[in-house]
Protein backbone atom coordinates (compact mmCIF):
# COMPACT_ATOMS: atom_id res chain seq x y z
CA UNK A 1 0.00 0.00 0.00
CA UNK A 2 1.14 3.71 -0.97
CA UNK A 3 1.42 5.63 2.08
CA UNK A 4 0.08 9.39 0.51
CA UNK A 5 1.11 11.48 3.19
CA UNK A 6 2.96 10.88 6.42
CA UNK A 7 1.83 11.89 10.20
CA UNK A 8 4.97 12.73 12.13
CA UNK A 9 3.13 11.71 15.26
CA UNK A 10 2.82 7.79 13.71
CA UNK A 11 6.51 7.46 13.17
CA UNK A 12 8.41 5.70 16.23
CA UNK A 13 12.06 7.47 15.66
CA UNK A 14 13.69 4.46 17.55
CA UNK A 15 12.85 2.22 14.59
CA UNK A 16 14.66 1.71 11.55
CA UNK A 17 13.05 2.43 8.39
CA UNK A 18 13.83 0.91 4.76
CA UNK A 19 12.97 3.70 2.17
CA UNK A 20 13.09 3.04 -1.62
CA UNK A 21 13.05 5.72 -4.15
CA UNK A 22 14.54 8.70 -4.53
CA UNK A 23 14.91 11.50 -1.34
CA UNK A 24 15.25 15.35 -2.97
CA UNK A 25 16.11 18.41 -0.99
CA UNK A 26 18.02 16.65 1.93
CA UNK A 27 21.50 17.37 2.67
CA UNK A 28 24.58 18.50 0.01
CA UNK A 29 27.92 18.15 -1.33
CA UNK A 30 31.47 18.75 0.34
CA UNK A 31 33.16 19.92 -2.63
CA UNK A 32 35.46 21.01 -3.90
CA UNK A 33 37.41 20.00 -1.03
CA UNK A 34 41.71 19.65 -0.72
CA UNK A 35 44.40 18.98 1.16
CA UNK A 36 48.35 19.88 -0.13
CA UNK A 37 51.25 19.14 2.09
CA UNK A 38 55.07 20.04 2.03
CA UNK A 39 57.02 16.43 1.40
CA UNK A 40 60.45 15.25 0.15
CA UNK A 41 62.73 18.08 1.78
CA UNK A 42 62.29 20.50 4.63
CA UNK A 43 61.94 24.53 3.54
CA UNK A 44 64.04 27.28 4.84
CA UNK A 45 62.19 30.20 6.55
CA UNK A 46 64.03 33.51 6.14
CA UNK A 47 64.56 35.42 9.68
CA UNK A 48 61.54 38.13 10.20
CA UNK A 49 59.79 38.01 7.26
CA UNK A 50 56.57 36.38 6.03
CA UNK A 51 57.12 33.53 3.95
CA UNK A 52 55.07 31.18 1.75
CA UNK A 53 55.06 27.95 2.70
CA UNK A 54 55.39 25.91 -0.04
CA UNK A 55 53.21 22.97 -0.33
CA UNK A 56 54.50 21.05 -2.87
CA UNK A 57 52.22 17.52 -2.64
CA UNK A 58 48.79 17.51 -3.63
CA UNK A 59 46.89 14.54 -1.42
CA UNK A 60 43.90 15.33 -3.19
CA UNK A 61 42.19 18.91 -4.85
CA UNK A 62 38.47 17.30 -5.89
CA UNK A 63 38.09 20.72 -8.49
CA UNK A 64 41.33 21.14 -9.61
CA UNK A 65 41.75 24.84 -8.17
CA UNK A 66 45.55 24.36 -6.20
CA UNK A 67 48.03 25.94 -7.95
CA UNK A 68 51.24 24.82 -7.42
CA UNK A 69 53.22 27.72 -8.79
CA UNK A 70 52.03 29.85 -6.52
CA UNK A 71 50.73 27.76 -3.53
CA UNK A 72 47.11 28.75 -3.30
CA UNK A 73 43.51 27.33 -3.52
CA UNK A 74 40.98 29.33 -5.72
CA UNK A 75 37.65 27.73 -4.91
CA UNK A 76 34.16 28.60 -6.28
CA UNK A 77 31.89 30.75 -4.60
CA UNK A 78 30.71 29.55 -1.04
CA UNK A 79 31.95 29.42 2.35
CA UNK A 80 35.05 26.90 3.82
CA UNK A 81 36.66 25.73 6.41
CA UNK A 82 40.58 25.83 6.26
CA UNK A 83 42.71 24.47 8.64
CA UNK A 84 46.59 25.20 8.40
CA UNK A 85 49.13 23.36 10.42
CA UNK A 86 53.49 23.94 10.16
CA UNK A 87 55.95 22.10 12.10
CA UNK A 88 58.86 23.78 13.03
CA UNK A 89 61.77 21.34 13.28
CA UNK A 90 63.83 23.09 16.15
CA UNK A 91 63.05 26.17 17.96
CA UNK A 92 65.03 29.25 19.13
CA UNK A 93 64.30 29.85 22.56
CA UNK A 94 62.00 32.99 23.34
CA UNK A 95 61.11 33.61 19.53
CA UNK A 96 57.92 34.06 18.66
CA UNK A 97 56.44 31.96 16.00
CA UNK A 98 53.17 32.82 13.71
CA UNK A 99 51.12 30.91 11.45
CA UNK A 100 48.67 32.69 8.57
CA UNK A 101 46.08 31.95 6.63
CA UNK A 102 45.42 34.51 3.73
CA UNK A 103 42.83 35.49 1.82
CA UNK A 104 43.85 37.71 -1.16
CA UNK A 105 47.38 38.09 0.58
CA UNK A 106 45.37 39.85 3.53
CA UNK A 107 45.21 38.10 6.98
CA UNK A 108 42.38 36.64 7.88
CA UNK A 109 43.47 34.26 10.86
CA UNK A 110 46.41 33.67 12.64
CA UNK A 111 48.18 31.98 15.65
CA UNK A 112 51.14 32.74 17.18
CA UNK A 113 53.52 31.24 19.44
CA UNK A 114 56.37 31.66 21.97
CA UNK A 115 59.05 28.76 21.73
CA UNK A 116 60.16 27.92 25.58
CA UNK A 117 62.52 25.79 24.76
CA UNK A 118 64.64 24.27 21.22
CA UNK A 119 62.34 21.68 20.62
CA UNK A 120 60.64 21.47 17.37
CA UNK A 121 56.72 22.29 17.40
CA UNK A 122 53.57 22.11 15.85
CA UNK A 123 51.18 25.29 15.35
CA UNK A 124 47.99 25.20 13.81
CA UNK A 125 45.09 27.76 12.53
CA UNK A 126 41.27 26.96 11.51
CA UNK A 127 39.11 29.47 10.32
CA UNK A 128 35.69 29.43 8.05
CA UNK A 129 35.93 32.03 5.51
CA UNK A 130 33.38 32.94 2.58
CA UNK A 131 34.81 33.60 -1.30
CA UNK A 132 33.64 35.16 -4.36
CA UNK A 133 34.42 32.73 -7.19
CA UNK A 134 37.96 34.98 -7.70
CA UNK A 135 39.57 34.81 -3.99
CA UNK A 136 42.40 32.67 -3.03
CA UNK A 137 44.15 31.30 0.18
CA UNK A 138 47.49 30.40 1.02
CA UNK A 139 49.79 30.10 4.32
CA UNK A 140 53.04 31.93 5.59
CA UNK A 141 54.86 32.02 8.44
CA UNK A 142 56.64 34.02 10.35
CA UNK A 143 59.90 33.57 12.52
CA UNK A 144 62.21 35.53 14.72
CA UNK A 145 65.06 33.72 13.11
CA UNK A 146 65.74 31.48 10.50
CA UNK A 147 64.25 28.29 10.75
CA UNK A 148 63.58 24.70 8.94
CA UNK A 149 59.89 23.86 8.31
CA UNK A 150 58.91 20.10 8.83
CA UNK A 151 57.86 18.01 6.03
CA UNK A 152 55.61 15.31 5.27
CA UNK A 153 52.04 14.90 5.13
CA UNK A 154 51.76 14.49 9.51
CA UNK A 155 53.72 17.85 10.11
CA UNK A 156 52.45 20.12 7.65
CA UNK A 157 49.84 20.13 5.87
CA UNK A 158 46.78 23.03 4.17
CA UNK A 159 42.92 21.67 3.96
CA UNK A 160 39.52 23.29 3.15
CA UNK A 161 36.38 22.25 2.41
CA UNK A 162 32.95 23.66 1.26
CA UNK A 163 30.13 24.48 4.41
CA UNK A 164 27.03 22.85 3.39
CA UNK A 165 24.50 26.03 3.80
Amino acid sequence: MAISKIISESLDLTDDYAFTGTITGAGGTNTPYFQVSRTGSSQSISAGADTTVQFNNVDFDSGSHWNAGTYKWTPPAGKYFFNASVSIDGATQGNVYVLYITKNSTLWIQSIYRAYSTNGFTINASKIISANGTDSFHVQVYCQSAEVLGYGQRQSHFEGYKIIE
